[in-house]
């Protein structure tokens, strides 16, 4: 019994460290190695602040755009040990970016929610406006949403 409930704390508390990991150090090494912050692929490495789909909250995601569609997104989990969930985000209303302190956050009007997908500060501005519309996401040249408390972002 043990161990099935430190195997289920486990799960939990690997999605949270996955994600600080790469809220704190992505922007880090980015500086380090310039490689680190040229995207090699059109995709965007997202972590959901809620459940989404078949996701848990801080699950790491990759949100790409479907091959030749003009509309929609897929998000599939980032692991390269185990087959990857996929899930088709199509038929949204709306995307946009908000910037943040310490991460940058996708917001998607799915339905009748609001899904906030957060990513780190990896790329500078220039290559995340590229990656961001190569993918579909519309972002503003000067947009800039800040919260108001750093505790609301690692929320």
């Amino acid at each position: 019994m043990i161990l099935i409930v430190a195997a289920v704390v486990l799960r939990w508390i690997s999605r949270r460290v996955r994600f600080y990991r790469s809220m704190v150090l992505d922007p880090i090494l980015a500086r380090l190695w310039t490689g680190f912050g040229q995207p090699k692929r059109p995709e965007l490495i997202v972590f959901p602040k809620a459940n989404f789909g078949p996701f848990a909250a801080k699950s790491r995601l990759r949100l790409t755009r479907p091959n030749g569609a003009a509309s929609g997104w897929v998000l599939e989990e980032a692991n390269w040990w185990m087959p990857a969930k996929q899930h088709l985000i199509a038929g949204a209303k709306k995307s946009s970016m908000r910037s943040g302190r310490v991460m940058h956050s996708v917001v998607v009007e799915h339905e009748s929610d609001e899904v906030i997908l957060s990513f780190s500060r990896r790329y500078d501005d220039e290559t995340l406006r590229r990656l961001l519309s190569r993918i579909g996401v519309e972002c503003e040249p000067n947009e800039r949403v800040v919260n108001g408390k750093l505790a609301s972002e690692f929320a």
